[in-house]
């Protein structure tokens, strides 16, 4: 029997995650307010506009909920409301900069561009959105741009029908700028009534018979994951997942006044342990992706037209349930192809597809139907009038056509009785056919780790509260775990932070101070690279040649860790075989200090002019490494080493451009081919562009690789473009994928770009460093490196810092003696002039005084220590500010706190040795040392959770038997405050202090370790 007409049955998935929390009433993301002003209401009205228009429109129970509560005023926290409420003239920095940042986030071409003061808005703000350029850019814009702005951003999340109809959203776009305080409230009072309207408005047309409604698992969950996943692995929390699906059926009920039908569920994800669960709770239908189908029916031969056009029964474990399948063709075509056409070309496009099905399958038996399933609310910020004309047109195609009828998956299942069987479903969802966009990464693993293990503990506490419960439930959606990839958005990292921040609030509620890990970011960016213990085992046979560059080394002339990090490495690589010299700058404070030097060139030619003098090379052997010394008294002759207490030389770009390229005319001319450079920070960037694009030709330098070290990001040696001659780099190179940084030359992009490999200091900054926060505008540019990025941590120097050895200290001490601890304390107390009793904790900092080191913190917490008895020696110098603050303090404090504003060699041994608690509360740290020095001598550190110290530093809290220490997450006082609690806490308990000083004596970071993962690296880049 012929077919009469192929049923098209659309299902359109409306889905936002929950982004409220729900212990503090705060939204975090605005997309529920503004989808319903734009794809919820045009949704709805598409189908009233045409009566023989019919669809099944999918709600999630956690979008039901959010329209529920914002309709009841429960989104008066979010931020992007709150702060388009607020006047424009009333609005903080920090406020008006959160603006600047996040009021563009819709389309550039459809919502930007046509309006012209908005665009215009937009090109003056510009693309760089670190803190600190925002906070430039804010001086450009009035308080008028400023309201306009909020205006223009919430006009962008209306979609046509507001538009189109009579009423402030026209009203405003006819207007177009200069809008008033009364324009922006009649805005969002307009708002606030369509987000009333939606439920109740879809209810309308699904009581009228118009539309079919569904819906997902509560919190939107891959169901098959919670019940035990098939071959995907997964979890036996089949418990959890009869909660979600129940839960999802109850709010259903309340909210349209019957039960649902159908489930999509959460992203098509299926398995035959579903089945089951959701047939038993009177779900009679549900949908997923062809591919699906495909799977169970493999091997069969049966071509896919032939399988994908009908609907199907699926049965397991004594249960049935329907299933209609996505056809993944028109589909996708809607979502990601038809934007970009003239919606009637689109539609047409569409309608010979439909057509084609339709002569395919009216000569054969059945009752055909294409199940066109996608998303409802993402797809229409890219069509043009937001989809308006392409979805009148195809219902308009549809329900016109002779061949076509359009109907709901209920209703085509409710009438039509032909079904196919499925005995043995394929596990897996709409995305390559299985689960791997929800578990398998390293960084979704360890998110599933982290749910695991507090769903231990919240039903190992007791009778669980609904409250943590729900909790539970909420991180168990799929949306935290879609967002753990290699993206490198900045959504990443706010979803990483939400499912983060409901584990932490269910150990809130059963009583328990949530775990360390879950205050640190999951890497949700591409990893750095790690040198493996098989890679650091294979050092048979000598070692490579070795240049290592930098522009400081101990001890001849030093502004911060990267000379020690230089008068280090290079005697740890020699003593492991490796051919290893050193070259850097001759200062004024080298030429000056008396050493036995060897000239090894003289006068050789200025790299870059014959008009201004050229250099000499001297040399001094010690320790087994060769240091050579650049000597230009033009350039290096001076009294700092980058500039004064006034700044920077404004000639650093020309001074260290020729340092970089002295070094390669320096090794030709001593006939001294290195096999590999090691290069250092961005004095030394420009060495990998010299060899790869100036002297590739030069048969000397053939073969030889590059390292490029970043020891802090930053400091990226930026300098304006027209130095770009005078150093022989090309214009050609002035662009934004070479070494153009925002109009200016970036001198690290050189080594970042075409180094052989990049390293920084420690793994995690390493993972930092491409994220926005710490990748100071280069973060795309190390993201897209990733392959040859690796994190290889500082070393110590064990000679000099160990109380076994430190000559500096009153009494030496190890691990299994600690009596001479005690000696340095008095001796410490004593130089300080500081009267604390015996049982009062001794608490030191050593550090450059500068914001990058939290030194703000630092003064924020002496009041509380003070308070709790202890004593205070900081030793440091630095910004002004600081340096007035902790004099003060110690006028203040007498007798308490003793600072010390010069920098003295002994003193810092003192404190490391004599302190029982020492402070880093960086706001970034790349690698750091004293927290390393600091561990050897039993001196318990309080370190903020960031690169280097989150590496080396191990919670004592966290985990007991191997805490080295205490962490915080956030660069705020009150979190640094609650780390020194738990600090002080356990060292009122001197048996458990004694066995945490033990077990961080124990530990071993000595450069051994770092130099063998060095010269593996070396030899992996020799290697390609």
């Amino acid at each position: 029997m012929s077919v009469s007409k192929l049923s098209v049955v659309f299902l359109w998935h409306m889905h936002q995650p929950l982004y409220k929390d729900l212990l503090t009433g705060k939204y975090h993301l605005p997309w529920v307010r503004l989808h319903s002003t734009y794809s919820y209401l045009d949704m709805a009205a598409a189908v009233e506009e045409f009566p023989g228009a019919r669809a099944t429109f999918n709600f999630t129970p956690s979008l039901i909920w959010q329209l529920l509560d914002i309709s009841g005023g429960g989104d008066n926290d979010d931020d992007y409301l709150a702060l388009t409420r607020k006047k424009a003239e009333d609005l903080d920095r920090e406020e008006a900069c959160f603006i600047l940042k996040n009021f563009f986030s819709c389309d550039m071409a459809k919502a930007i561009d046509p309006i012209k003061k908005y665009s215009e808005l937009f090109h003056r703000r510009g693309t760089d959105l670190r803190r600190e350029k925002l906070a430039k850019k804010l001086k450009e814009f009035t308080s008028q741009d400023l309201r306009d702005l909020q205006v223009y951003f919430n006009l962008a999340w209306c979609g046509f029908t507001l538009k189109d109809a009579e009423g402030p959203v026209k009203e405003l776009l006819a207007k177009g700028s200069d809008y008033s305080e009364e324009d922006k409230t009649a805005l969002l009072a307009e708002q606030k009534e369509v987000v009333r309207s939606i439920l109740p408005r879809y209810r309308k047309l699904q009581d009228e018979g118009r539309i079919e409604i569904s819906t997902t698992p509560f919190y939107h969950p891959i169901l098959p994951l919670l019940c035990e996943g098939g071959d995907a692995g997964g979890f036996d929390f089949g418990k959890d997942a009869e909660v979600h699906v129940s839960r999802a059926i109850k709010l259903y009920e309340k909210v349209f006044g019957r039960k649902p039908r159908g489930m999509w569920p959460a992203e098509g994800s299926v398995s035959p342990e579903i089945i089951p669960l959701l047939a038993g709770n009177g779900i009679e239908w549900m949908a997923t992706d062809e591919g699906i189908l495909l799977e169970s029916f493999r091997g069969g031969d049966i071509p896919r037209e032939d399988l994908i056009y009908r609907a199907y029964t699926a049965e397991a474990y004594g249960k049935e349930i329907d299933m209609v399948f996505r056809d993944i063709n028109i589909s996708n075509a809607i979502s990601f192809r038809y934007s970009a056409m003239p919606a009637r070309k689109a539609v047409a496009d569409m309608g010979r597809d439909l057509k084609e099905i339709f002569n395919s399958r009216k000569l054969k038996a059945g009752e055909p139907v294409t199940a066109i399933i996608l998303d409802g609310e993402n797809p229409w910020p890219y069509y043009d009038m937001g989809g308006k004309e392409f979805l009148h047109e195809t219902y308009r195609m549809i329900s016109s056509s002779p061949e076509l009828e359009m109907d709901t998956v209920g209703g085509f299942l409710g009438k039509k009785k032909d079904r196919g069987r499925i005995s043995d479903l394929y596990s897996g969802s709409w995305i390559n056919r299985n689960f791997s966009k929800w578990i398998g990464s390293p960084q979704k693993d360890k998110a599933w780790k982290y749910l695991c293990k507090a769903r231990e503990d919240l039903f190992s506490s007791g009778e669980p509260s609904p409250e943590a419960l729900e909790e539970l439930y909420i991180a168990e959606g799929s949306d935290w775990f879609w967002w753990y990839d290699d993206f490198g958005t900045e959504l990443n990292f706010i979803f990483d932070e939400l499912f983060r921040l409901h584990l932490r609030n269910l150990y809130r509620l059963i009583g328990r101070k949530p775990p360390m890990y879950l205050s640190r970011p999951i890497p949700s960016g591409p990893s750095a690279r790690k040198i493996t213990s098989a890679r650091r085992a294979e050092m048979a046979g000598g070692g490579p040649s070795v240049l290592f560059v930098s522009s400081e080394a101990v001890p001849y002339a030093k502004t911060g860790g990267l000379a020690d990090v230089a008068g280090s490495l290079p005697g740890a690589l020699a003593s492991m075989g490796c051919e290893v010299s050193l070259i850097m700058p001759m200062y004024r404070s080298i030429s000056d200090a008396g050493l036995d030097l060897v000239k090894e060139v003289a006068r050789a030619e200025h790299p870059f002019t014959a008009r201004v003098k050229g250099f000499d090379v001297f040399s001094l052997r010690k320790t087994g490494v060769t240091t050579y010394f650049i000597n230009n008294k033009r350039y290096f002759s001076r009294s700092g080493l980058y500039g004064t207490s006034k700044g920077d030389y404004p000639d650093n770009g020309m001074r260290f451009a020729f340092f970089s390229r002295a070094v390669l005319d320096s090794i030709k001319i001593m006939k001294s081919r290195p096999d590999l450079i090691h290069c250092n920070d961005w004095q030394t960037a420009l060495i990998p562009f010299y060899l790869k694009f100036k002297l590739a030709g030069d048969p000397f330098f053939s073969g030889v690789k590059t390292l490029f070290s970043i020891h802090n990001m930053a400091y990226q040696g930026i300098f304006p473009k027209k130095i770009m001659k005078k150093i022989d780099i090309p214009e050609t190179f002035f662009n934004m994928s070479d070494l153009e940084f925002y109009g200016n030359l970036n001198f690290m992009k050189s080594g970042i770009l075409y180094s052989d490999a990049v390293s920084t200091v420690s793994h995690r900054y390493a993972e930092e460093i491409m994220t926005p926060e710490y990748g100071c505008g280069l973060d795309g540019l190390l993201r897209m490196r990733k392959d040859v990025l690796y994190g290889i941590p500082n070393g110590v120097d064990y000679s000099v810092w160990s109380p076994g050895n430190d000559s500096y200290i009153s009494a030496r001490y190890d691990a299994g003696d600690l009596s001479g601890k005690a000696a340095c304390r008095e001796d410490l107390l004593s130089i300080a002039g500081l009267d604390i009793p015996g049982e009062a904790p001794l608490v030191g900092m050593v550090s450059r005084l500068a914001d990058q080191k939290g030194i703000d913190l630092v003064a924020g917490a002496v009041p509380y220590l003070i308070e709790k008895g202890a004593g205070i020696v900081l030793l440091g110098k630095g910004e002004e500010k600081y340096n007035k603050m902790f004099s003060s303090l110690s006028s203040k404090y007498p007798g308490r706190f003793h600072y010390c504003g010069e920098f003295n060699e002994p003193l810092a041994h003192k404190i490391e040795a004599g302190c029982d608690i020492f402070l880093m509360p960086s706001r970034y740290e790349p690698c750091g040392l004293n927290q390393m020095y600091s561990i050897k001598y039993g001196t318990i550190p309080v370190v903020r959770a960031t690169g280097g110290l989150d590496d080396i530093i191990i919670d004592r809290d966290d985990d007991p038997g191997n805490g080295n220490g205490f962490k915080f997450l956030s660069a705020e006082l009150d979190d640094f405050i609650e780390a020194l609690e738990r600090a002080l806490e356990a060292f009122s308990d001197k048996s458990v202090w004694k066995s945490l000083m033990q077990k961080a004596m124990s530990a071993d970071h000595s450069w051994q370790n770092s130099a063998e993962q060095y010269l593996a690296l070396y030899r992996e880049i020799l290697s390609k």
